[in-house]
């Protein structure tokens, strides 16, 4: 075998050594660059004006409610808004109203009566549904605004602003007042009488013993031709010494209560969506069960006109006073 030459030997080495020096040669750098991408936000105001009467509410009152909405975010939206009224007994006990929401949901509960039938009820109370104005019968009735802006929709209980609200702007007032029915049933009263036997130092303020009677009981015993207290007191055997104690009291017939002693309370819901037809359609339920007006929005939104409007400029379609 040939012997390599110590030149060649040497060269060969150094080559080694450039070829192992240089798996550990090797450039390195990390590089970021921060691209920030800030979004607006959604946020919305339910605007209520009400102060609660401090007195029991009487027949035929009227309270200043005054509720609307507010767009106080960056994007617009679409608002409708839900009134759930309720009275309740002073057991806490629902009382059926066939003309409240919950009211007939318990109405519907306890006889079985179709969603058709309960869509009529609505229908019957409300009359002319196609704007927020109009004769609310209701026990408690409330006072609608007459602007064409909103409208309400049977089939969800809703009402709905008619246009896309902007940032900045206001529905205006869906309700104005409330007032409680003159003609409330306040229940069925019947009158009870009743006797107490005693003596001059009865203390009438505290009997305890009363016994009920009916005059009708009694017969013409004195002859006067007229059943009264005299004849009663014959008829009982009243002494020189005793007294006929008697009183007169209205009470309510447990099966008829009406109204009486009751609380009522409306709950006003609100709903904001941003107004983009894939997040109504989403958030609004079956399209095909909105009113007309309210898909013809829907289905006339314009997302490049949205986004160059939202803060609510060039085309904006808001409150206009009404």
């Amino acid at each position: 075998m040939k012997k390599m030459s110590k030149k060649a030997t040497a060269l060969a080495g150094l080559g080694v050594l450039a070829v192992v020096g240089g798996t550990f040669a090797y450039y390195n750098q990390t590089v970021s660059l921060e691209n920030p991408l800030p979004t607006g936000h959604y946020d919305n105001e339910l605007i209520e004006d009400y102060t609660p009467p401090t007195d029991d509410l009487k027949p035929g009152a009227t309270i200043d409610k005054v509720v609307g909405a507010k767009n106080t975010g960056d994007y617009p939206v679409m608002v409708r808004i839900k009134m759930d009224e309720v009275w309740r007994n002073a057991d806490g006990d629902i009382i059926i109203d066939r003309y409240s929401s919950e009211g007939l949901t318990a109405f519907a509960a306890e006889t079985g009566a179709s969603g058709e039938f309960i869509a009529q009820q609505i229908n019957d109370k409300d009359g002319d549904v196609s704007s927020a104005g109009g004769e609310d019968n209701s026990v408690v009735r409330k006072n609608l605004t007459s602007s064409s802006k909103w409208t309400y929709n049977v089939n969800d209980g809703y009402w709905y602003y008619n246009e896309v609200l902007y940032s900045g702007e206001e529905t205006g007032n869906l309700l104005d007042s409330i007032t409680l029915a003159s003609n409330i049933d306040l229940g069925l009263y019947t009158q009870k009488n009743w006797y107490f036997i005693g003596d001059a130092s009865t203390d009438k303020e505290n009997i305890s013993g009363w016994i009920e009677y009916d005059i009708t009981d009694y017969s013409d015993r004195n002859g006067d031709n007229t059943v009264d207290a005299i004849d009663m007191a014959i008829s009982l055997g009243i002494t020189d010494e005793q007294k006929l104690f008697r009183k007169n009291e209205s009470l309510l017939d447990s099966t008829h209560p009406g109204y009486s002693d009751a609380n009522y309370t409306l709950t006003v819901t609100s709903e904001f969506v941003q107004a983009t037809p894939n997040a109504l359609n989403e958030a609004f339920g079956d399209f095909e069960k909105l009113p007309a007006n309210i898909k013809d929005t829907i289905e006339n939104i314009d997302m490049d006109d949205l986004d160059l409007n939202r803060q609510g400029t060039a085309g904006s379609q808001g409150n206009d006073g009404e």
